[in-house]
C-alpha cells in the first residue's frame, strides 16, 4: 500500500501549493491522504498490468496501470539517487 499525505504537495510555488492544498483539489483538512492498495498483478498479453485500489477525497476506484518489469535488481542502493 502507498500513501501520499496531502499537505507534503510541493510544486516550488507557494501560491499554487496553497491552492492544491485548499478545498479547490485536495482539501487537506477533510482529505489528508491519498492512497493506493495493489492487488494481484495481472498479464494481459505481453503487458503486464498493476491493478489496485485509489482512493482521493473519500472515494475509492479501481485502476489498471500498465508497468514495465525490469527484471531483478541486484543492489537494492543501486536505484537510489546519490545524497
Amino acid at each position: 500500500m502507498g500513501t501520499i499525505q496531502t499537505n507534503s504537495v510541493d510544486t516550488g510555488v507557494t501560491q499554487r501549493d496553497d491552492d492544491l492544498r485548499s478545498a479547490n483539489f485536495f482539501d487537506v483538512g477533510k482529505f489528508p491522504t491519498i492512497t493506493f492498495k495493489s492487488k494481484p498483478v495481472r498479464k494481459k498479453g505481453e503487458e503486464t498490468v498493476l491493478v489496485g485500489d485509489f482512493t482521493m477525497h473519500g472515494v475509492t476506484k479501481e485502476l489498471s496501470l500498465p508497468v514495465k518489469l525490469a527484471g531483478p535488481v541486484k543492489d537494492p542502493c543501486s536505484c537510489r539517487a546519490p545524497l
